[in-house]
Protein backbone atom coordinates (compact mmCIF):
# COMPACT_ATOMS: atom_id res chain seq x y z
CA UNK A 1 0.00 0.00 0.00
CA UNK A 2 1.12 3.58 -0.59
CA UNK A 3 -0.24 7.12 -0.21
CA UNK A 4 -0.89 9.33 -3.24
CA UNK A 5 -2.26 12.84 -2.77
CA UNK A 6 -3.51 11.99 0.72
CA UNK A 7 -5.41 8.88 -0.47
CA UNK A 8 -4.29 5.40 0.46
CA UNK A 9 -3.82 3.18 -2.61
CA UNK A 10 -3.08 -0.49 -3.08
CA UNK A 11 -0.25 -1.55 -5.35
CA UNK A 12 -1.81 -4.89 -6.32
CA UNK A 13 -4.57 -3.67 -8.63
CA UNK A 14 -6.36 -0.54 -9.73
CA UNK A 15 -8.00 2.01 -7.45
CA UNK A 16 -11.06 3.56 -9.05
CA UNK A 17 -13.89 5.83 -7.93
CA UNK A 18 -17.45 4.98 -6.93
CA UNK A 19 -20.09 7.79 -6.85
CA UNK A 20 -21.50 8.41 -3.34
CA UNK A 21 -23.73 10.95 -1.64
CA UNK A 22 -25.90 13.75 -3.05
CA UNK A 23 -22.88 15.62 -4.48
CA UNK A 24 -21.71 12.49 -6.35
CA UNK A 25 -18.26 12.52 -4.80
CA UNK A 26 -16.02 9.67 -5.83
CA UNK A 27 -15.30 7.11 -3.11
CA UNK A 28 -12.26 5.02 -4.02
CA UNK A 29 -12.50 1.24 -4.21
CA UNK A 30 -10.12 -1.49 -5.33
CA UNK A 31 -10.44 -3.64 -8.49
CA UNK A 32 -8.21 -6.72 -8.62
CA UNK A 33 -6.45 -7.78 -11.83
CA UNK A 34 -8.31 -10.40 -13.86
CA UNK A 35 -8.23 -12.12 -17.24
CA UNK A 36 -10.34 -10.79 -20.10
CA UNK A 37 -13.24 -12.75 -21.53
CA UNK A 38 -11.83 -12.98 -25.07
CA UNK A 39 -8.93 -15.31 -24.34
CA UNK A 40 -8.58 -18.55 -26.30
CA UNK A 41 -7.59 -21.70 -24.46
CA UNK A 42 -6.64 -23.72 -27.56
CA UNK A 43 -4.56 -22.55 -30.51
CA UNK A 44 -3.81 -24.75 -33.53
CA UNK A 45 -1.30 -23.80 -36.24
CA UNK A 46 0.63 -25.68 -38.88
CA UNK A 47 4.34 -26.41 -38.52
CA UNK A 48 6.40 -23.58 -40.00
CA UNK A 49 3.81 -20.89 -39.29
CA UNK A 50 3.75 -18.24 -36.55
CA UNK A 51 1.68 -18.84 -33.42
CA UNK A 52 0.22 -15.99 -31.37
CA UNK A 53 -0.80 -16.91 -27.83
CA UNK A 54 -2.91 -14.06 -26.46
CA UNK A 55 -3.76 -13.17 -22.89
CA UNK A 56 -5.96 -10.17 -22.13
CA UNK A 57 -5.67 -8.71 -18.66
CA UNK A 58 -7.84 -6.09 -16.97
CA UNK A 59 -6.89 -3.81 -14.06
CA UNK A 60 -3.25 -4.90 -14.00
CA UNK A 61 -2.06 -1.97 -11.90
CA UNK A 62 1.53 -2.51 -10.71
CA UNK A 63 1.40 -6.28 -11.23
CA UNK A 64 3.32 -8.14 -13.94
CA UNK A 65 2.26 -10.63 -16.60
CA UNK A 66 4.54 -13.59 -17.37
CA UNK A 67 4.51 -16.34 -19.97
CA UNK A 68 5.66 -19.75 -18.74
CA UNK A 69 6.06 -23.03 -20.64
CA UNK A 70 4.21 -25.60 -18.53
CA UNK A 71 6.63 -28.37 -19.57
CA UNK A 72 9.70 -27.92 -17.39
CA UNK A 73 8.31 -24.67 -15.92
CA UNK A 74 10.38 -22.43 -18.19
CA UNK A 75 9.88 -18.65 -17.88
CA UNK A 76 9.67 -17.34 -21.44
CA UNK A 77 8.78 -13.68 -20.85
CA UNK A 78 7.87 -11.13 -18.20
CA UNK A 79 5.93 -8.22 -19.64
CA UNK A 80 7.59 -7.51 -22.99
CA UNK A 81 11.01 -8.79 -21.91
CA UNK A 82 11.91 -12.23 -23.25
CA UNK A 83 13.88 -14.63 -21.03
CA UNK A 84 14.74 -17.40 -23.48
CA UNK A 85 17.62 -17.94 -25.87
CA UNK A 86 15.13 -19.19 -28.47
CA UNK A 87 15.09 -16.32 -30.99
CA UNK A 88 11.76 -17.51 -32.42
CA UNK A 89 9.99 -16.37 -29.23
CA UNK A 90 9.05 -12.79 -28.39
CA UNK A 91 6.49 -11.02 -26.23
CA UNK A 92 4.51 -7.88 -26.91
CA UNK A 93 1.82 -5.80 -25.23
CA UNK A 94 -1.07 -3.82 -26.72
CA UNK A 95 -2.08 -1.07 -24.29
CA UNK A 96 -5.35 -0.39 -26.16
CA UNK A 97 -6.90 -3.73 -25.22
CA UNK A 98 -4.64 -5.03 -22.43
CA UNK A 99 -3.44 -7.93 -24.58
CA UNK A 100 -0.13 -9.64 -23.87
CA UNK A 101 0.95 -11.86 -26.79
CA UNK A 102 3.57 -14.56 -26.90
CA UNK A 103 4.76 -14.88 -30.51
CA UNK A 104 6.44 -18.11 -31.62
CA UNK A 105 7.83 -18.02 -35.17
CA UNK A 106 8.36 -21.11 -37.30
CA UNK A 107 6.56 -23.44 -34.87
CA UNK A 108 7.56 -27.09 -34.75
CA UNK A 109 5.92 -30.15 -33.18
CA UNK A 110 8.24 -29.69 -30.16
CA UNK A 111 6.36 -26.44 -29.39
CA UNK A 112 3.10 -28.34 -28.83
CA UNK A 113 2.05 -28.10 -25.20
CA UNK A 114 0.55 -25.97 -22.47
CA UNK A 115 1.64 -22.39 -21.85
CA UNK A 116 0.68 -20.25 -18.85
CA UNK A 117 -0.15 -16.57 -18.79
CA UNK A 118 0.42 -15.54 -15.16
CA UNK A 119 -0.51 -12.41 -13.22
CA UNK A 120 1.85 -11.78 -10.29
CA UNK A 121 -0.88 -11.65 -7.64
CA UNK A 122 -0.81 -13.64 -4.40
CA UNK A 123 -1.81 -16.32 -5.10
CA UNK A 124 -0.71 -16.20 -8.74
CA UNK A 125 -3.57 -16.04 -11.25
CA UNK A 126 -3.03 -18.37 -14.21
CA UNK A 127 -4.64 -18.68 -17.67
CA UNK A 128 -3.70 -21.84 -19.56
CA UNK A 129 -3.29 -21.84 -23.34
CA UNK A 130 -2.67 -25.10 -25.22
CA UNK A 131 -0.72 -24.87 -28.47
CA UNK A 132 -1.21 -27.68 -30.97
CA UNK A 133 1.24 -27.77 -33.88
CA UNK A 134 -0.26 -29.60 -36.86
CA UNK A 135 1.55 -31.37 -39.63
CA UNK A 136 -0.17 -31.24 -42.99
CA UNK A 137 0.38 -34.30 -45.16
CA UNK A 138 0.91 -33.85 -48.88
CA UNK A 139 1.00 -36.60 -51.51
CA UNK A 140 1.46 -36.44 -55.27
CA UNK A 141 -1.00 -38.80 -56.92
CA UNK A 142 0.16 -41.39 -59.41
CA UNK A 143 3.43 -43.21 -60.02
CA UNK A 144 6.67 -42.04 -58.38
CA UNK A 145 8.44 -42.02 -61.75
CA UNK A 146 6.74 -40.73 -64.90
CA UNK A 147 8.29 -40.67 -68.38
CA UNK A 148 7.24 -37.82 -70.69
CA UNK A 149 8.35 -36.67 -74.11
CA UNK A 150 10.23 -33.38 -74.51
CA UNK A 151 7.89 -30.38 -74.87
CA UNK A 152 4.86 -32.40 -73.75
CA UNK A 153 2.57 -31.54 -70.85
CA UNK A 154 2.70 -33.16 -67.44
CA UNK A 155 -0.18 -32.81 -65.00
CA UNK A 156 0.68 -33.40 -61.32
CA UNK A 157 -1.97 -33.52 -58.61
CA UNK A 158 -1.04 -32.81 -55.00
CA UNK A 159 -3.49 -33.86 -52.29
CA UNK A 160 -3.12 -32.13 -48.92
CA UNK A 161 -4.68 -33.73 -45.87
CA UNK A 162 -5.49 -31.22 -43.14
CA UNK A 163 -8.34 -30.52 -40.77
CA UNK A 164 -10.59 -27.87 -42.36
CA UNK A 165 -11.33 -26.11 -39.05
CA UNK A 166 -7.58 -25.63 -38.54
CA UNK A 167 -6.84 -24.57 -42.11
CA UNK A 168 -5.03 -21.25 -42.05
CA UNK A 169 -4.96 -18.75 -44.90
CA UNK A 170 -1.15 -18.62 -44.58
CA UNK A 171 -0.78 -22.30 -45.53
CA UNK A 172 1.42 -22.58 -48.63
CA UNK A 173 2.05 -25.42 -51.04
CA UNK A 174 5.48 -25.27 -52.68
CA UNK A 175 6.67 -27.46 -55.52
CA UNK A 176 10.32 -28.53 -55.74
CA UNK A 177 12.18 -30.40 -58.46
CA UNK A 178 15.03 -32.83 -57.67
CA UNK A 179 14.86 -32.30 -53.90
Amino acid sequence: DFVDGGHKKRSDGVLVGLPIGPELKMEPYFVAPSFGSHNNRNISVYAGQTAYLDCRVRNLGAKRVSWVRHKGVTILAVGTTTFTSDERISSRYNDDNGRFSLKIKNVAPKDTGTYECQISTKPTKVWFVHLNVLNAKANILGEKTVLVEINSELNLTCVVEASIQNLNKDLEIKWFKDD
